[in-house]
């Protein structure tokens, strides 16, 4: 006898933009959503070049005091970004959950830039 999962037993009824929409604010949920998971891919890209290149500098070092300043300021930017892209990323899970009608009548913009658009903003 063949047994189905709760998963196979279900019918599907749409994708998840169609359910978020019909919620208070749904599209402003799917959105934030999508830019966090961006926002987060960014950052973890970001993190990996900087370790790449704490780790190659680390290499060429030529004594225990220049890897220690090294280290202190791989530590100091790692700690930065960290803080820049939790701001980054609370804002935008603030701005879904504030209902638009609050958002517009306020006149509040959306959110902060996201990180590519500081990256654009920066060049």
């Amino acid at each position: 006898m063949e047994r189905s999962t709760p998963h196979q037993a279900a019918p599907r009824t749409g994708s998840l933009d169609f359910g978020l929409a019909a919620l208070p604010n749904g599209e402003a949920v799917a959105r934030a959503a999508t830019t966090m998971m961006k926002e987060g891919m960014d950052f973890i890209s970001d993190r990996l070049r900087a370790d790449s290149r704490l780790f190659e500098q680390a290499c060429g070092c030529g004594n225990i005091a220049d890897l220690a300043a090294l280290q202190q300021q791989w530590m100091t930017e790692a700690v930065r970004a960290y803080s820049e892209v939790t701001n980054r990323m609370l804002t935008q899970a603030l701005a879904a959950a504030t209902p638009a009608e609050t958002t517009e009548a306020a006149g509040e913009p959306e959110g902060p830039p996201s990180h590519a658009g500081k990256q654009a903003a920066a060049a």
